[in-house]
């Protein structure tokens, strides 16, 4: 078994509405700066797999779809670790790379090198959302973590990205289908429903700044490249 921490959750684009419904739940904001490094080699050998390997202010983490992910959905089903031991054993597992990414040497030889430098400026919300009696759930209400993100690529000086993003807390209880439903209830508590699809941030960076990395991620069926998608992103586009 593939140990680490299942994260469900859903990026969206944040409306003044959207951030006034909120603020009315009166939750104090926690702040936060992350400066995230990710990693992959020549031939995109991780992030075509949709593996996601970085450094969030300097300590490494690894992202990885979890049984109930499903690229055609909006909401995003990922298993996170920040054990090095447990990454460097997963890089061997899921990509076939002997690598230990504690020692610089051994990234380098593995081919492994940095893409993409992002720093993110988070304000995150702690709400217990009630949830519409319509979408069936065996709970009334929701504890989710809604985060507001601003995001900057360090090596440009293009505009700024904003996103937000809905998670979901104390959801093992559920099965898949439970977390997608809980998931769209409390989104919908939110004023989100129907929102718009977001890019990552790290794909938006591919997107602006690594036109054939994102093509091949694109190829590879891990980025959404629809006619819709696209052409909102080009709205949100300096």
């Amino acid at each position: 078994m593939l140990s680490g921490e299942e994260e469900v959750e859903q990026k969206f684009l944040c409306t003044e509405a959207v951030r006034e419904r909120i603020l009315a739940f009166d939750a104090p904001p926690h702040r936060t700066t992350m400066t995230d490094v990710y990693y992959d080699t020549a031939s995109f050998s991780l992030t075509k797999k949709d593996l996601w390997l970085r450094r969030r202010n300097g300590s490494w983490e690894l992202k990885w779809p979890s049984q109930g992910h499903n690229r055609a959905g909006q909401a995003s089903f990922y298993m996170e670790t920040t054990d090095g031991p447990g990454i460097d054993s997963l890089l061997k597992r899921l990509a076939g790379l002997d690598v230990c990414v504690a020692n610089a040497a051994a990234l380098r030889s593995a081919g492994l090198k940095p893409f993409a430098d992002i720093d993110t400026q988070r304000t995150r919300y702690e709400l217990e959302v009630p949830l519409p009696e319509s979408f069936g759930l065996p709970m009334s209400s929701q504890k989710v973590f809604v985060d507001l993100d601003l995001v900057t690529f360090l090596e440009f000086k293009d505009a700024p990205y904003e996103l937000g993003e809905v998670e979901l807390c104390r959801c093992d209880h559920l099965s898949s289908a439970q977390k997608v439903q809980a998931l769209q209830a409390a989104m919908a508590a939110l004023g989100i429903a129907g929102s718009t699809p977001v890019h990552s941030k790290v794909v938006e960076f591919l997107r602006r700044h690594s036109p054939e990395h994102h093509r091949a991620l694109a190829d590879a069926g891990v980025v959404d490249v629809s006619e819709t998608h696209e052409k909102f992103c080009d709205l949100t586009r300096p």
